[in-house]
């Protein structure tokens, strides 16, 4: 079966395939609505995810839109502009805890839009200056929500994790598993 990403994410691409889905990407054109606070996050990650899907619905398609913010004490890293800004990300998170917030939307036919939000908790090493150099020139953080991949070489950052990898990565696969079974959709037909 077909669905739509809304998105030009690999790794939700990836998630999404390993579930046994064929994706195909279709990437729209939106204005993304900033969070300027921690308390403005869960709102906008998934109003976000929402905007993306209702640009890319097409028929009888299921299509599946997500959005992701990085959090640490009350401030938004969302995804670093420039190398400047992937160091300066990397310097307040490191040996600290963070939130990640990752938000969902789903067209489903015949049911309509469903979303939802997941957070998790991270723990990034107290890593030195030189990793964050060799990280920076794998050219892997640049357009990652607080300048990092989970799914990536940006794993050698983080010490512990608490909640679902996937929402790190970007889409709370388990919750969208869930909306997929409500709509008869999962698990998915061979």
């Amino acid at each position: 079966m077909e669905i739509i990403l809304a998105s030009r994410s690999v790794a939700r691409r990836k998630l999404l395939e390993n579930l046994g889905f064929k994706v195909k990407i279709v990437v729209p054109e939106i204005e993304e609505e900033k969070a300027f606070t921690e308390e403005d996050a869960p709102r906008v990650v998934v109003a976000n995810a929402l905007e993306k899907v209702k640009k890319v619905v097409i028929g009888e398609k299921i299509v599946i839109g997500a959005d992701t913010l990085v959090c640490i004490n009350g401030k938004v890293l969302g995804k670093p502009s420039s190398i400047d800004e992937v160091r300066k990300f990397l310097h307040i998170l490191r040996g600290r805890w963070h939130r990640v917030y990752s938000g969902y939307a789903i067209w489903i036919p015949r049911i309509g839009y469903r979303t939802g939000i997941d957070v998790a908790r991270v723990k990034m090493r107290s890593y030195t200056d030189e990793e964050i150099n060799y990280y920076i020139e794998s050219q892997e953080p640049l357009g990652k929500a607080g300048a990092y991949a989970l799914q990536g070489l940006g794993m050698f950052l983080v010490e512990k994790i608490e909640g679902n990898p996937s929402t790190i990565v970007g889409l709370p696969i388990h919750k969208v598993v869930e909306e997929l079974r409500f709509g008869g959709y999962w698990p998915t037909k061979k």
